[in-house]
């Protein structure tokens, strides 16, 4: 990606589901623990929060 950084405000519930359809869509039929699903949410919290941001370096 290049140019100039601009905030986003991303949806993290619709992230969190676009997330668990792609690894049902890879893996159909799996189930995901309570420990993958925290996992999942810490990692959409880290990508929402990357993307609010004026700037991806900070």
């Amino acid at each position: 990606m290049t140019g100039t950084a601009k905030s986003l405000n991303l949806s993290q519930p619709l992230l969190i589901s676009a997330l668990l359809a792609e690894i049902a869509r890879l893996h159909p039929g799996t189930s995901v623990s309570k420990a993958q699903f925290a996992a999942v949410v810490e990692a959409v919290n880290h990508v929402v929060i990357a993307f609010s941001r004026e700037s991806g370096d900070a």
